[in-house]
């Protein structure tokens, strides 16, 4: 029988009848009184030696399956902050952890280390005392590579330190990050969506008639694809346009209106969350965007992979949206 461990504040252990025939999922509830943070949880990541690590605004925990043990700043340094916010496990083993005030730190060989800003195109991570609040993005490309990113432009992860791609300065710095089937990268940043091959300058995608910025865009690529960038103003699939013989530029044709975040569920689909809506666009099928759930009242509900949509060992999607847990779209 598969378990699966769920962190709440409530007392009572939940025990969950099977659905439409699949496996049984038992949710063991954990609360203060078994050593987790007041603050918070960000982020959950088991990593490939067994242990489960949180992400939280009191620092970060680890779970063996018996006792959490909790590292902040006055025990780990490194850290920088206690407010927790990204967490990524390299092809190496090595643990990564961003804080939401942009310090970056690794965790490897039972040690953790900070990096520091970048000079003169890299930046190292080999220091035990609290790195520069610089970084504004902490990801992993699906060849598994891992990139950074901050107000100089993109690193990457190579040899044993962070080097910079020359040509990806975004001014701001990329908050959001992609890489399309092309090879291009799309990044959004708080001046702009930008994009183009890694190694090349990037180019600022222009927004939409009508709009003074992109406000706070997210972006996924579907299956066929087509770029979805979703934000505060508004949602769409990207359209080339040719302005010149053998060229092309892409221009976003809002599809839906108002507040949106969007994100790919690794099977090809993209799933867009706007204030009352959770809607799906299938990129290999053709069918226009369709609404799969819709909410009573309205709220913001970011679905964000690895936290809020997961891909199981056997392919089951599983999405936490609002207040119910969906697996294969079966409410569990």
């Amino acid at each position: 029988m598969a378990a699966a461990a769920s962190l709440a504040s409530t007392s009572e252990p939940l025990h969950i009848d099977n659905a439409d025939g699949g496996p049984g999922y038992v949710h063991e509830v954990f609360t203060l009184g078994d050593g987790l943070p007041r603050a918070g949880l960000n982020q959950t990541l088991r990593t490939r030696d067994g242990y489960l690590w949180l992400a939280t605004f009191d620092g970060l925990v680890r779970f063996d399956g018996v006792r959490f043990e909790v590292f902040d700043i006055e025990r780990v340094p490194a850290l920088g902050s206690n407010r927790i916010a990204d967490l990524v496990e390299t092809r190496d083993g090595a643990l990564w952890i961003h804080t939401e005030q942009g310090h970056v730190a690794r965790y490897a060989g039972g040690v953790f280390t900070s990096c520091a800003r970048p000079r003169q195109g890299r930046a190292a991570c080999d220091s035990r005392e609290s790195g520069d609040a610089w970084y504004t993005l902490l990801t992993l490309d699906d060849a598994g590579a891992l990139w950074l990113s901050g107000p100089s432009g993109l690193l990457r992860w190579e040899d044993g330190g962070l080097r910079e791609v020359p040509g990806t300065r975004t001014g701001s710095g990329a908050r959001t990050l992609i890489q399309d089937q092309t090879g291009r990268l799309w990044a959004g940043s708080g001046d702009g969506v930008w994009y183009g091959l890694p190694g090349k300058l990037l180019q600022r995608l222009p927004p939409p008639a009508g709009w003074d910025s992109w406000n706070a865009p997210s972006l996924a690529e579907d299956g066929a694809g087509g770029i979805w960038i979703a934000t505060f103003n508004g949602s769409g699939r990207l359209r080339e346009i040719p302005k010149a013989p053998g060229e092309a530029r892409p221009v976003l044709l809002p599809q839906v209106p108002g507040w949106g975040y969007v994100v790919e569920d690794g099977r090809g689909e993209v799933l867009l969350s706007t204030p009352d809506r959770l809607l799906l666009y299938r990129g290999f099928s053709g069918r226009p965007i369709e609404t799969v759930r819709r909410a009573d009242s309205a709220g913001t509900h970011r679905l964000l992979p690895g936290r809020s949509l997961r891909i199981g060992p056997d392919g089951e999607e599983w999405i936490a949206w609002r207040n119910t847990l969906y697996r294969d779209g079966v409410p569990v």
